[in-house]
């Protein structure tokens, strides 16, 4: 076998690699192929497996048995590879695992890597999304090592509780198809069906959200639906839009079918000795006004509140609103 033959079979099998860090754990091997030196890099690649099986007249490597593939932290498990110098193709069986240099995981029964191992198929695919974040599909494809286009997935963000008869998550989506973006750090889905407790309440035909990777990001916060007997029925939207590491805010319009329209603002920022904080809000009700007053009113109200602490020695803090 080629050199360079291991050293694609070990990058391409990382390159498939989308999400989560998880350390695993593998039996000893019985047989191991010497470590060499890559052509590219110092560092040397290890083969080992139960059973390895060179062919050179059909130009392949067979590895058969506790197989692992690993190059400077990197690392493909499975119960079987082949490699095919001639189609330039790698083939992994059964309870495949990829790990990155990042410690990101990804499982699948069957893999298929392609076009000089930067694209692949993967067959009963599951991954790990941050902490405690899930996805599961029945195959997925890998695109120029960047962006997974995963089909009938579920996913949810939320850690599965570890009691038992208590394995349903908080919330889930279910989609029709899901495409990953690694660099953007944006799951989107197609065709999505929210579930909270396992129970249906929401349908959309489309959605993105931030991979739990992404410690803030823009987006729609829980909705609120009710009614008052002021108010009637009423809808309320919020948004969170993150500026900086160190200002955000938050933007919630309400409607109501008796108390007319309302939109709240709430802007937040922090620096090095202090921080400020800002609400307010504008509303319009064509009704008049809560206590009884004819004809259509405006009105709204701003608060805010900041505070620094002087840099000079024994000053006391300051407070202003």
């Amino acid at each position: 076998m080629r050199m360079t033959a291991l050293r694609a079979a070990a990058l391409g099998a990382c390159a498939l690699v989308p999400l989560m860090a998880q350390t695993g754990v593998m039996a000893a091997p019985k047989v191991r192929a010497p470590s060499f030196q890559a052509p590219n890099k110092d560092a040397p690649i290890l083969l080992q497996a139960d059973e390895i099986v060179y062919d050179s007249e059909a130009n392949t490597v067979s590895a058969v048995g506790h197989v692992e593939i690993a190059d400077e932290g990197r690392n493909l498990l499975a119960d079987r590879v082949e490699y095919d110098q001639a189609s330039d193709k790698v083939t992994a069986y059964g309870h495949v695992s990829m790990t990155d240099t990042k410690g990101n995981v990804a499982f699948a029964d069957h893999v298929v890597l392609t076009d000089h191992m930067r694209d692949g198929v993967l067959q009963g695919f599951g991954a790990l999304l941050g902490k405690t974040g899930r996805l599961a599909a029945t195959s997925a494809q890998r695109i120029n090592g960047t962006v997974l286009v995963a089909q009938r997935t579920v996913y949810s963000p939320c850690e599965i509780c570890k009691q038992t008869g208590q394995r349903t998550p908080l919330w889930q989506v279910k989609a029709e198809r899901v495409v990953y973006d690694q660099n953007k750090h944006k799951v989107q889905f197609s065709n999505a069906i929210i579930e909270v407790k396992g129970v249906p309440v929401a349908w959309l035909p489309s959605m993105s959200v931030p991979d739990p990777t992404v410690r803030y990001s823009t987006g729609l916060l829980t909705p609120e639906v009710g009614n008052s007997t002021k108010i009637g029925y009423f809808t309320r939207l919020p948004v969170y839009i993150a500026i900086t590491p160190s200002q955000d805010m938050t933007v919630a319009p309400m409607f109501s079918t008796s108390g007319g329209e309302v939109v709240e603002m709430e802007y937040r920022q922090r620096w090095n000795n202090g921080g400020m904080w800002l609400q307010g809000s504008g509303a319009y009700n064509p009704n008049g006004g809560l206590g009884g007053s004819p004809g259509a009113q405006t009105y709204g109200h701003l608060f805010g509140s900041a505070r620094t602490t002087s840099t000079m020695s024994g000053a006391p803090a300051r407070m202003c609103r």
